[in-house]
């Protein structure tokens, strides 16, 4: 079973791509892990919202808390010097506000942001 579950802050400017069915967003997601070193890692995961969770996951800023829900995929793409590259991200299905990064708690609306389609 490929499910992924992540809390963290939304750490780029989502970006929109396309329009309808085919609208694509995509942002970075700051999630930090602790060690038991009591030292705090945070990993950049990169983040791509498609279907019914991409126009609303476009209206996240940068500092949201935030919890995604989807799947890891594989993406591959070529660099500007024609070498391949392979990226792990999240195909997000749902996003859910946790807080705003202005400190404003989110209404209810606000909150299940593509959420209602996972059957919460």
């Amino acid at each position: 079973m490929n499910r992924v579950c992540l809390i963290g802050q939304v750490s780029s400017t989502p970006v929109m791509q396309g329009a309808g069915p085919r609208q694509l967003t995509t942002f970075t997601l700051a999630v930090l892990e602790p060690s038991r070193a009591a030292a705090v890692f945070t990993f950049f995961v990169p983040c791509v919202a498609g279907g019914h969770a991409a126009a609303p996951a476009g209206l996240l800023h940068v500092e949201d808390l935030v919890c995604v829900q989807g799947k890891l995929c594989g993406h591959q793409h070529f660099d500007t010097h024609g070498q391949e590259k392979n990226t792990l991200a999240v195909n997000v299905h749902a996003v859910r506000m946790l807080q705003a990064a202005r400190g404003v708690t989110p209404s209810p609306q606000e909150r299940l942001v593509g959420w209602e389609q996972e059957g919460e």
